[in-house]
């Protein structure tokens, strides 16, 4: 019998892959259960046909003094942020989780980002750090010592940030690129189904 701690991260994504990344097998019996999911956010660009970024691990990160990250799934997977909307979320990874306390995660962005434009016109670009420290996400300190434990955590991906147009459109030079910088925060997060106060 395990703790179950779902966390659903919402990236400015949307569809349904549900992939589950799970060996019990390596986790001892104190432990609870991981599970991430990707959603959207509506892209306003009326130009862009797609934004496609490859995400190649997700780590949760332990309140330790040496910062402790806990692989969670180094599946690499490929979206497409503007077919990821209106609501819908999908499973990124599903792991099992030994007791303790934990506070954010670290996003790994794989280099092969790219725009591509209603016309045809594609815009490859690299990841600024992404593809080695990573791209950390704060969650509030957490918890989990006790079987039954779930958190819910919403990530939001902001494609309209994180993809910097370069030129104008609207001028005879029109668009030159766009520069990569992503942009995720941690939207909402829920333990046993209450969001913790952090005001105090």
């Amino acid at each position: 019998m395990r703790a179950s701690l779902t966390l659903s991260i919402t990236f400015a994504l949307g569809a349904a892959v549900l992939i589950a990344a799970c060996d019990t097998n390596s986790v001892s019996e104190g432990s609870g259960e991981i599970t991430v999911f990707i959603k959207d956010e509506p892209f306003p660009f009326d130009l862009v046909d797609s934004t496609v970024v490859s995400i190649n691990r997700v780590e949760l990160i332990g309140q330790d003094t040496t910062e402790n990250f806990l692989l969670m799934t180094d599946i690499a997977q490929t979206f497409n942020l503007l077919d990821l909307r209106d609501g819908v979320m999908d499973t990124l990874a599903n792991f099992p989780i030994p007791f303790g306390v934990y506070k954010g995660l670290r996003i790994v962005v794989d280099e092969n980002a790219y725009v591509r434009l209603k016309n045809g016109d594609i815009f490859r670009m690299k990841t600024p750090s992404g593809t080695t420290s990573g791209i950390k996400v704060h969650l509030p300190d957490f918890e989990i010592g006790d079987f039954g434990d779930e958190v819910e955590v919403i990530v939001d991906f902001n494609v309209e940030k994180s993809f910097v147009l370069q030129g104008n459109a609207n001028t005879p030079a029109g668009i030159k690129g766009f520069l990569f910088k992503p942009v995720v925060k941690a939207e909402s997060f829920h333990l046993n189904g209450v969001e913790p106060d952090t005001t105090g």
